[in-house]
């Protein structure tokens, strides 16, 4: 006869019960309309406390195209920082994430296939990696640092937890793009009417005075793009950034969740 505990089944409605939370808490954060860093520092602590995960990271891509990390919790805990080889294995695997169609699981100290040796997860623990779009463009990576001695559908049901996430962040993404298109389009409207109204004022004067007879120069606009709230750092040497927001801890997880004792994801698939 078996010896192994079945779940308490009030327990596994409590824990569904605390993740519809988090996960309704994370659907109305995407229409807030808030900048990334502000965002994202919302958005993991609650997606890495649902899963009972170990910590997590948000990367995301620069104007040269290279993936930076803006968002972390607890990501010391790979002991990356100490291993200049394994930073450079784990950004060509979050290259790898980026650049593929879908997300991934990673064992530890394993590649995403047979025939690729290089984008390797060099830590002990299971990495589960989901794209982050903005519309049709991918511009990041969610990155979700769990235990590894769980199954493989316990595995596969933190892969579909994070992949929503993924989408639900990907409803921001998409949203933020489009007023920050819009803010844009406002300023050059207002700019290009105040030009309208200087030359309805009259003719320009070609005289000597104040200008020497050259025309008057209209005063140029920078832009000024304001960087999210997290750490920034450019792969592969990620790890030696550290963050400007305080979310570097441990999440305690859901209620009965014990260290060592992963819950249930296949039982829990239902809770989203």
């Amino acid at each position: 006869m078996s010896t192994e505990q079945p779940f308490d089944p009030q327990l596994i409605e409590q824990t569904k019960q605390q993740i519809q939370k988090l996960v309704r808490e994370i659907a109305q954060l995407t229409k807030d309309q808030v900048s990334p860093g502000e965002f994202y520092g919302e958005f993991l602590p609650r997606v890495v406390q649902a899963l009972a995960a170990i910590g997590g990271a948000i990367w995301s891509t620069d104007e040269n195209g290279r993936l930076a990390l803006q968002y972390q919790v607890n990501l010391e805990a790979t002991k990356l920082r100490e291993n200049e080889e394994g930073q450079a294995q784990h950004g060509r695997l979050l290259y790898k994430c980026l650049n593929g169609e879908g997300g991934i699981l990673v064992p530890p100290h394993s590649g995403v296939s047979e025939d690729d040796d290089e984008a390797v997860n060099p830590t002990d623990y299971l990495l589960v990696l989901g794209p982050l779009k903005a519309d049709q463009d991918t511009v990041g990576v969610l990155e979700i640092i769990q235990r590894a001695e769980a199954g493989p559908a316990t595995q596969q049901g933190y892969l579909r937890f994070a992949m929503q996430m993924c989408e639900l962040a990907g409803d921001y993404l998409k949203s933020h793009k489009l007023r920050d298109f819009g803010g844009r389009e406002a300023l050059w409207t207002s700019f290009s009417q105040s030009l309208r109204k200087r030359g309805r004022s009259g003719p320009a004067r070609s005289s000597a005075s104040g200008t020497g007879g050259r025309p008057s120069r209209v005063p140029s606009r920078g832009w000024t793009t304001r960087r999210g709230a997290g750490a920034r750092a450019t792969l592969p040497s990620s790890s030696r950034a550290s963050p400007t927001r305080t979310s570097i801890r441990r999440c305690s997880g859901p209620p009965g969740w014990r260290p060592g004792r992963p819950m249930s994801w296949a039982r829990l698939a239902g809770a989203v």
